[in-house]
Parts: C-alpha cells; sequence; structure tokens
C-alpha cells in the first residue's frame, strides 16, 4: 500500500476545491499552468483536465482559453 504525502492530498484537495468552486480567473491561471492539452498522461491527469474542462464547459468558455502562452 502506498502511503500519501499529508502535503500532497492536502494540495489534490485545494486544486479541486478551486477548479469546482474558485474564482474563474484563477482557475484559468491553474489551468494554463496544468496545460490539459498533453496527448498523453496518467488517469490522474486525465481526471484533473476533464474537471477542468467541465467548468469551462460551465462557465461557457472555449477550452482554447486556457492554452499555455
Amino acid at each position: 500500500m502506498r502511503i500519501i504525502q499529508s502535503n500532497n492530498f492536502e494540495n489534490f484537495y485545494k486544486n479541486l476545491e478551486l477548479i469546482e468552486n474558485g474564482n474563474i480567473q484563477d482557475v484559468i491561471a491553474y489551468a494554463k499552468q496544468y496545460n490539459i492539452f498533453q496527448t498523453n498522461g496518467t488517469k490522474f491527469y486525465k481526471m484533473m483536465c476533464d474537471k477542468i474542462k467541465a467548468r469551462l464547459d460551465r462557465e461557457g468558455l472555449s477550452h482554447e482559453t486556457v492554452r499555455p502562452e
């Protein structure tokens, strides 16, 4: 069994809270840094990308809004 470090677990919940309920400008900044446009990644990465995309969809924003510069 793998033990998850406390701060990694806390960071996951902080990031998830940001994506779900945070100020949209903060979500956009986070998503640009996270880069949802990579072609492959872990299941965790894909889940986070799906959550970011769902938030953008709820806000009526294009996914291109968060493309890294």
